[in-house]
């Protein structure tokens, strides 16, 4: 039977007993194989399903190879029945897959092909990685490199999640000048370059939440991020969560709040009492753009000034709302832009502006006549939107309006658009958005000046 079993060694001396210091495995079954081709160079992942990679007790990845054509490639055990793979270098053609534990072995016959690929672009354009928004250290400076989709980072292995001192793979490609990996602002204290398309990563002592991961290259390239996210799991949580990485207060293997497809919103950064805009801010901005298809989208552009609204604050923070609005024009947005300036609570808003687009057919001016759907609000780092089966802040709102509150789409970035349970005046929306600020888990809260209902008074 397949397991662990002691081991006992008599002699007329007596009785020595290693308990559970020999294991038997089933013979392994390896039944599909999610991607049946990938590049000559390797670097491609796969998933192999099937039975008895392993015992369900304890799950080694020294206790598997899996083998494309005779070379093996780098694998994580996933589960027993599931393992993933990064593909190893090889000869153009067809081969078989073999997995091998101390079981045995298993084939699926021709079963992956290695293409050669297409030449690399020449050139790229600017702009490319970007700070993480919650950065507390600017990096404006940074070049910004990834133009062109030179420098990029389009998958994480065996899962975009997992708990710290697991070990996953960043896949891309243009990634061999890889100078540190980030976690926000968290450091990897260990990383390993495999090749130009995969960077092997430790994840930080850092604590459980939704993280943007950034791979800081060559000063000359700049940097290439991973914008949905790694979960960092609690160190307790003994195997990664398959699949794409839950939101911010959803239990790991439950289904994600998914990004919103019709907005997106953005924290962008600016060096301290400057206007202008950085190249990553520039590529933060078309990066949004282009997913909407710009066109008639309506916008939202919320800058800061200092905490105590200085003059000399608000005329910068002015002028970047302009610098904003003139580059998201530049880039096709034809619909309304509204401003808004509100007083900055930390340090990070004060050399930020949040920019907010939308496409939903819904959106439209401000009238006398309209009321607010909903709040647009930030979390802090680490901070689950949701505490005890309701919306963060919403029991600190008065007036019976936080009551029925509900969590929105997720516009990315630690933002959510939170709804009322029927729509409020823009005063009373207002606020709702103050009192839900004083929970410390809020960084900020605005009313959702592009969601909004049309009431017919009576």
């Amino acid at each position: 039977a397949s397991g662990a079993v002691d081991i006992v060694v008599t002699n007329p001396d007596g009785t020595g007993t290693s308990s559970g210091g020999y294991r038997y495995f089933e013979a392994p079954a390896a039944t599909s194989i999610d991607t049946a081709s990938g590049s000559t160079a390797g670097g491609d992942f796969v998933t192999i399903s099937g039975t008895d990679f392993a015992h369900a007790d304890v799950q080694d990845s020294r206790w598997i190879d899996v083998s494309f054509g005779g070379s093996s490639g780098t694998v994580w055990l996933v589960s027993p029945t599931s393992v993933t793979v990064a593909t190893p270098a090889n000869s153009a053609g067809t081969v078989d897959v073999v997995v091998t534990t101390p079981g045995g072995s298993s084939t699926l016959a021709n079963a992956f092909t290695h293409v050669t690929p297409a030449p690399a672009p020449s050139s790229g354009g600017g702009g490319g990685g970007s700070s993480s928004s919650s950065s507390s250290s600017s990096s404006e400076s940074d070049a910004g490199g990834g133009g062109g989709g030179l420098n990029e980072i389009t998958t994480i292995a065996p899962a975009a999640s997992g708990a710290p001192g697991s070990v996953i793979a960043l896949a891309g490609w243009g990634l061999s000048t890889t100078r540190g990996v980030y976690f926000n602002d968290y450091p990897a204290a260990s990383w390993k370059v495999v090749s130009d398309s995969h960077v092997e990563v430790v994840v930080p002592d850092i604590p459980p939440g939704v993280y943007v991961i950034h791979d800081v290259l060559a000063p000359e390239v700049g940097r290439a991020s991973f914008w949905e996210g790694f979960h960092v799991l609690p160190r307790s949580a003994a195997t990664p969560v398959t699949g794409t990485p839950p939101a911010l207060g959803t239990t790991p293997g439950t289904a994600p709040a998914a990004p919103s497809t019709s907005s997106a919103a953005d924290l962008v950064g600016f060096r301290p009492n400057s206007s202008a805009l950085s190249a990553s801010t520039r590529t933060k901005l078309t990066r949004m753009t282009k997913k909407l298809g710009s066109g008639e989208a309506t916008g939202t552009v919320l800058v800061f000034s200092d905490k105590r609204g200085t003059a000399k604050s608000k005329k910068v923070a002015r002028a970047r709302a302009k610098n904003v609005v003139s580059f998201l024009r530049s880039q096709g947005v034809e619909g309304e832009i509204r401003t808004i300036m509100e007083k900055g609570s930390t340090r990070t808003l004060r050399k930020s502006a949040v920019v907010r687009l939308s496409t939903d057919p819904g959106a439209s001016t401000v009238t006398t006549g309209e009321r607010v759907n909903s709040l647009i609000v930030r979390y802090a780092k680490g901070v689950s939107p949701t505490q005890n089966g309701a919306v963060r802040g919403s029991a600190d709102v008065t007036g019976g309006l936080g009551t029925g509150m509900t969590l929105g789409p997720n516009l990315g970035l630690r933002m959510y658009r939170v709804d009322f349970a029927s729509p409020v005046t823009l005063a009373q929306a207002d606020r709702a958005a103050a009192q839900m600020m004083t929970d410390k888990g809020v960084q900020f809260a605005e009313p959702d000046r592009i969601v909004r209902a049309t009431i017919t008074a009576n």
